[in-house]
């Protein structure tokens, strides 16, 4: 139990600084062009692996919906620890994806 409750937590403590980084490298860039700017710096495999996690978590989530429904209590169970696996993947990897694109940006700025 406290590891689920803490990935869910851990998912704050990246995403949060990840998201204040990426508003300062995207500006005034429209919102529909975000995940074009943000992730550029980062390799194109990086970029693919976010893609491809949304889409899992979106359907590991429908999946695990419609086996346990809403209003289940308790610990968490096998189902739930799968079903809450995708939205894990996809913001840790795209925390990951923002910070490292931000990493090479502000590495190749300083010239190094």
């Amino acid at each position: 139990m406290p590891f689920f409750f803490l990935l869910h937590v851990g998912i704050f403590v990246v995403f949060i600084p990840a998201l204040l980084i990426s508003q300062r490298q995207v500006g005034n860039v429209n919102r529909k062009d975000f995940w074009k700017v943000v992730p550029k710096s980062s390799p194109d495999w990086m970029r693919y692996m976010v893609y491809f996690l949304f889409a899992y978590a979106a359907v590991n989530f429908l999946l695990y919906m419609t086996k346990v429904g809403f209003g289940h209590a308790g610990d968490p169970t096998a189902q739930d620890w799968r079903g809450f696996s995708g939205h894990w993947m996809v913001f840790y990897s795209a925390s990951l994806a923002i910070l490292y694109s931000a990493a090479r940006e502000w590495r190749m700025f300083l010239g190094a």
